[in-house]
């Protein structure tokens, strides 16, 4: 897993070069587990690069994934490098 998430992040880092400042763009990543297929959304500001840390964002158990998808969002537009993380499915 932790390769395509890597190839994933590689790949938004080339799409983003080209994004204005402030700017930032979002990848929905599928992945299979043992039970289930599982979607994360990976937020890349365009002022990223290869060592920017990663924020790894968990929603409640009520399956807000979409209050976890706008604050991953919000922190790519400050410059952060953002994942939510469906450990639910």
């Amino acid at each position: 897993m932790r390769s395509i998430l890597f190839t994933s992040f590689l790949l938004m880092l080339c799409a983003c070069a080209s994004l204005g400042p402030g700017s930032f763009q979002t990848k929905e990543i599928t992945y299979k587990t043992r039970k289930k297929t599982q979607s994360s959304l990976l937020a890349i500001p365009s002022n990223s690069n290869e060592s920017s840390p990663i924020i790894f964002i968990y929603h409640e158990a009520w399956k807000e994934k979409n209050l976890a998808e706008t604050k991953a969002k919000e922190l790519a537009k400050k410059g952060y490098v953002a994942m939510t993380v469906d450990i639910y499915g």
